[in-house]
């Protein structure tokens, strides 16, 4: 079985991407791999709140108030994003209203919670068919200690959590699934997982799964 370790990148306060997998097992391991879950000091989340008809009117408005003489600097209006904090610890998450997102293993303010995708994500994590079974979250590299729940998986902030490489995989697809939802307007952007950086990490784990697999070839109808 091979374990991998997957943990975030501290490039940024409120950016964070993902390393790429280094191998660290031995014997056991060759289909899991390590996730760790991360808790950094004043977790901030950046949401990116820029709603085009908002900024129009305010725009607007401004223009309404500058004088029309042609010597007049010009104005420009700049969109911030909201930064939100979820505290650092799993009480002051909850009282600050946030919701652990098994998508990102991170507590994320109810506002820029994807509830659609990671209820997605959930049901396929507790399906019978999942590799070791429903719910691969584990306590120890070699599988014995199970995980019993997203409550428990939830307070383990800072503490390695090991799970399958399918898992894994799977958190890739599914990131896809939020990308589109944030494309297409249905649910604000936050600045976790973004970037190249992660596109890349999860695009080549999936193409490295796929050139593995000996049965892969053939022609596919689109």
């Amino acid at each position: 079985m091979k374990y991998v370790l997957l943990s975030p990148d501290d490039t940024t306060e409120c950016s964070p991407s993902w390393k790429s997998l280094d191998s660290i097992g031995q014997d056991n391991a060759e289909n899991q791999h390590i996730l760790k879950l991360r808790w950094s000091t004043g977790v901030i989340i950046i949401i990116w709140c820029g709603l085009s008809s908002t900024l129009v009117l305010v725009m607007a408005m401004v223009a309404l108030m500058v004088p029309s003489a042609g010597h007049g600097k010009p104005i420009t209006e700049t969109t911030k994003g909201l930064a939100l904090a979820c505290g650092n610890t799993t009480a002051q998450a909850r009282a600050a209203g946030c919701e652990f997102d098994i998508l990102s293993y991170s507590w994320t303010p109810a506002g820029c919670f994807d509830r659609d995708t990671a209820s997605e994500f959930r049901t396929w994590l507790e399906d019978d068919g999942r590799q070791f079974g429903a719910w691969p979250f584990f306590a120890d590299p070699n599988g014995r200690q199970r995980i019993a729940n997203i409550s428990s998986l939830a307070e383990r902030i800072s503490v390695k959590t090991y799970s399958t490489q399918e898992e894994h995989l799977g958190h890739c697809i599914f990131w896809m699934r939020h990308l589109e939802r944030v494309n297409g307007g249905i649910v604000p952007q936050t600045a976790r997982g973004v970037g190249l950086r992660h596109a890349i990490h999860c695009t080549n784990s999936l193409l490295e799964e796929v050139f593995e697999d000996d049965e892969v070839g053939g022609m596919q109808e689109e």
